[in-house]
């Protein structure tokens, strides 16, 4: 585990900066990929964007302004994001995100409290 950070963008479904920066074989910086998972791109068009922004939507639902642990670091990609495994309230994303039996309570729940916070 690198250390816990506190998320305070999320980019897309996949993608999402945290502060303070990560450090990590002499680099640094704030964006972070969850590894073993690939979001629709959101300039796509027709199902497949509709499929993006639903993914950004359940993401940030999970994680903004929340605390995240940044675990098994694979690689910092071409983008300088840094590609690992992200645990939140000891979950690990890659899995919750890409199960077929989601945790559909834990979204549903951010979801509503996501609403709350907005209005």
């Amino acid at each position: 585990m690198i250390d816990k950070f506190t998320v305070s963008r999320v980019v897309d479904g996949d993608t999402f900066d945290v502060i303070p920066k990560w450090k990590w074989d002499g680099r640094s910086g704030n964006r972070v990929r969850i590894r073993n998972f690939n979001a629709a791109e959101l300039d796509a068009t027709g199902e497949k964007g509709k499929r993006a922004l639903h993914q950004k939507q359940v993401l940030t639902a999970l994680i903004l302004n929340k605390k995240v642990e940044l675990r098994y670091v694979q690689r910092i990609d071409q983008f300088d994001r840094l590609v690992c495994s992200v645990y939140c309230n000891g979950k690990n994303l890659e899995y919750v995100l890409t199960s077929k039996e989601h945790d559909y309570d834990e979204i549903r729940t951010a979801f509503r409290s996501a609403l709350k916070h907005k209005n």
